[in-house]
């Protein structure tokens, strides 16, 4: 049993982390695309200004610990070391599209995202328009740029924030930015 109130929600966030993790593990790999990797999967690149492979060492690099491989199309970063909020980044493509899923218990966490938006493959534009994306708060939203367009669903639930924002090229629909939550 545990009696320290501070070690109870470490255990808590912990166990929350596991889940939500196994949770969105689970769901992209029951996808019939995620494991495998196909001509339109490899043209991601080419749709979008930025590839996966960007965008998962770009995190890789700010956050400096090492990654869970789950499949060529999914990585997972957890960042253990902040005792006091939690934070896990799950990114996936399947075909034409690149997800970012956060999971945080606390602004901290949110300023990787706000890093990735100044990341050097977007310009000064669509930077400013991701701080406003983020600026309107909580809810569902969706943004057409003159490069590509991103879905995104901010949440908070039970103390903590979910993030997920899918971009995409011009014309395809969002697949995994849930709707009426």
């Amino acid at each position: 049993m545990i009696t320290n109130e501070s070690a109870y929600c470490a255990h808590v966030g912990y166990r929350f982390r596991r889940v939500g993790a196994a949770l969105f593990l689970g769901l992209a790999a029951a996808s019939p695309n995620a494991a495998r990797s196909t001509p339109s999967a490899q043209l991601a690149a080419q749709a979008l200004p930025f590839s996966f492979d960007e965008v998962v060492a770009y995190f890789h690099h700010v956050l400096g610990n090492p990654s869970f491989k789950v499949n060529d199309r999914l990585f997972v970063f957890v960042d253990s070391d902040n005792l006091d909020e939690s934070l896990t980044i799950a990114i996936s493509s399947v075909e034409q599209k690149i997800s970012i899923l956060l999971l945080t218990t606390g602004d901290f966490g949110l300023n990787y995202i706000r890093e990735f938006f100044e990341a050097p493959f977007f310009r000064e534009a669509e930077t400013e328009r991701f701080y406003g994306i983020l600026a309107a708060g909580f809810g569902t939203r969706s943004t057409e740029f003159a490069r590509f367009s991103t879905d995104t669903g901010i949440f908070e639930m039970q103390g903590w924030i979910i993030l997920n924002m899918e971009f995409r090229p011009n014309g395809l629909f969002a697949t995994s930015v849930p709707k009426n939550m």
